[in-house]
């Protein structure tokens, strides 16, 4: 070889070395400040004893970026969390729903629009307490209720008042023990079907279509799919939606060996008295039947708004579903479903703060699809063509995820403790897009 040729190709390979070397060194760099500031949001919730651990998985491209674990997801049986330990999800429960109906619409005569009473006759002529109270006159509802309003909480129903719900309907479902959550574990009404007869017999709290509730809707939803399809809707679910995607580890009962992996369910510990130090702020929960550590270990109700058992592994196979639209896996839905699953389909016509009322401050500047909560940019995205910032939605016990379609991110916090109190997502999906940006 030339000798000038040789020294040229020596110095070319060795700078391309350096410059790679040089990118590989920066990216660690990045990482090593994505990961230090994602525990300064979520190892505190362990050091400072709020909780007694919890299990974080962050993915870039369907790759895993981030796993993070502290503490234990049942301290007695000193059991570590991990990607496949079981959290009882409530819900996250709803947009598997989601997935389950919009297959049944595409598999059938269904549509978004057809009104509920044409599978439930019991909704045919609903009535309506003006802002849930029973001193107001009842009238007729203005117009049916529709798949879509459930879908999309603007159906007029609500949840029980130790839910989300507000005023004397809200107090009548939790008094009448309908679709609360401890029905999923035991239940005095009985089967889905029975609850469903029952909150039919209720007022709603709002003419169908008008506002924001969350609300009961998709155990309705899952109600509706019973009746056309002629199938339970947990093998409805199974068949259609989790076996489809390999979600094994996603079920309402577990089997008796997967209760090794299941998770304690926590609750607040009330102190009467002032203790030295920092004093653990957690006990085990007391919602559930006497010998229940949680969900997952006997079922009363199945329904389809809360009730799964899930693993972070597991939801995240989900969650990559959404994030690829299906591609890669067993065809679910069409390309036109998942634009309704990944865009607004309610902020443009009640604004961006619709949920607020239902679910708190938190939500400001959030719209809804079908199931699933879509942070905006800013308020003025809703004019012309939105913006997003990330896409995701939480448990009532303190399970929570998140996708971000503009930089192929997405993220996984699973954690056990009613009610919920602890919303990491948000600082940790800013962080992330911080590195992504850093990355690219």
């Amino acid at each position: 070889m030339n000798p000038l040729v040789y020294l040229f190709s020596c110095f070319m390979f060795t700078g391309l070395g350096l410059w790679i070397g040089d990118a590989r060194a920066d990216e660690s760099s990045d990482l090593a400040i994505l990961e230090e500031k994602i525990a300064a949001i979520v190892d505190p919730l362990v050091s400072e004893k709020l909780l007694p651990g919890y299990y974080l998985a962050i993915y870039a491209e369907d790759r895993l970026l981030v796993e993070r674990a502290m503490g234990f997801a049942d301290e007695k049986r000193q059991l570590r969390p991990t990607g496949d330990t079981l959290y009882a999800i409530a819900s996250m429960t709803k947009p598997l729903t989601a997935i389950a109906m919009l297959h049944l619409i595409e598999s059938s005569e269904l549509t978004l629009d057809s009104e509920i009473s044409d599978f439930l006759p019991a909704f045919a002529s609903p009535m309506v307490a003006p802002d849930g109270s029973y001193d107001k006159q009842l009238v007729l509802a203005k117009t049916p209720i529709t798949i879509r309003q459930l879908m999309t909480h603007t159906s007029g129903l609500t949840y029980s008042s130790t839910v989300t719900g507000v005023g004397d309907i809200a107090d009548a479902y939790r008094d009448l023990e309908i679709l609360t959550l401890e029905a999923s574990a035991e239940s005095r009404l009985g089967n889905l079907g029975d609850h469903i007869d029952s909150l039919a017999e209720l007022p709603l709290v709002a003419h169908p279509g008008t506002e924001f509730n969350y609300s009961v809707g998709y155990d309705v939803l899952a109600r509706i799919i019973e009746v056309v399809s002629k199938k339970t809707f947990e093998t409805y679910l199974n068949e259609y939606v989790l076996d489809p995607l390999g979600m094994m580890d996603t079920k309402f009962l577990l089997e008796a060996e997967d209760t090794a992996r299941l998770a304690q369910l926590y609750a607040p510990l009330i102190r009467t008295i002032q203790v030295p130090g920092t004093p653990k702020r957690y006990q085990k929960s007391n919602m559930l039947p006497r010998g229940q550590r949680n969900f997952g270990e006997q079922v009363g109700m199945v329904g389809g708004g809360s009730g799964l058992i899930s693993s972070a592994n597991d939801y995240a196979r989900f969650l990559s579903f959404l994030m690829n639209r299906g591609e890669g896996f067993s065809k679910v839905l069409s390309q036109e479903h998942f634009d309704m699953l990944l865009k607004d389909q309610t902020g443009k016509i009640f604004g961006p703060d619709l949920m607020v009322e239902s679910l708190g401050g938190q939500t400001r500047n959030m719209v809804f699809s079908l199931a699933l909560g879509i942070r905006l940019d800013s308020s003025e995205d809703l004019v012309g063509e939105a913006k997003y910032d990330f896409l995701g939605w939480a448990g009532a016990f303190d399970t929570q995820f998140w996708l971000d379609p503009s930089n192929g991110t997405f993220g996984v916090f699973m954690a056990q403790h009613t009610p919920s109190r602890y919303r990491v997502t948000e600082g940790i999906e800013e962080a992330v897009d911080i590195f992504m940006s850093s990355s690219n």
